[in-house]
């Protein structure tokens, strides 16, 4: 976890991160996250908003196979906007 506040140039620059990795057994493993921006520049506000979680299973052999999902939200004074994104996939390592 961490934050961070002050200015940049000619915005002021307020940020928050948090973290958290759970083993749920010896071989899955589940990471989530959560994290914000707020910058304000000439009384124009933007906030970024990021949720990610992760699942990844080792299956032996050094092959592993993980799902992963995240989440996007920006906002200023006039435009907002969101996406989110979801993988599935292998990952094999010699």
């Amino acid at each position: 976890a961490g934050t961070s506040q002050g200015t940049l140039t000619n915005a002021e620059v307020d940020n928050m991160f948090v973290t958290a990795a759970y083993t749920m057994d010896a071989d899955t493993t589940l990471k989530l996250g959560y994290s914000t921006k707020d910058n304000e520049t000439d009384n124009v506000v933007d906030e970024e908003r990021l949720i990610t979680a992760n699942v990844s299973r080792s299956l032996g052999g050094g092959v592993s196979i993980f799902a992963e999902y995240a989440s996007a939200d920006y906002e200023d004074n006039t435009v907002g906007s969101s996406g989110s994104s979801m993988a599935v996939g292998t990952v094999v390592a010699f």
